[in-house]
């Protein structure tokens, strides 16, 4: 892609990203994307930096996209937490939830 430049700026929240979150985001594709916001969902943290890795994207996006494809990314604020809403990695799947 014309213009695209691989040197990233991604800017977390100052307590550290939070697993399985999704946050408010100004983000940026390449040097030439507009700064917009979106919604980015962190999936699983890497231990060793606490940086998104596993299963990330951007919720409100048209393509998949993950952290490793942004050029700026600067969290402004978590919106709500998988654990917050209950849904965190279940055994069960709703299905079967409301079947029994």
């Amino acid at each position: 892609m014309q213009g695209r430049n691989k040197k990233q700026t991604i800017i977390p929240p100052k307590e550290g990203w939070k697993r399985l979150s999704y946050y408010l985001v100004e983000v940026s594709f390449s040097d030439c994307n507009p700064v917009h916001h979106c919604i980015f969902y962190t999936g699983f943290l890497n231990d060793k930096t606490g940086r998104p890795e596993g299963y990330n994207y951007f919720a409100d996006s048209e393509e998949i996209l993950t952290i490793s494809d942004v050029y700026y990314l600067r969290a402004i604020r978590l919106l709500v937490s998988e654990k917050e809403m209950g849904s965190e990695c279940t055994i069960e799947m709703p299905d079967d939830i409301l079947e029994s």
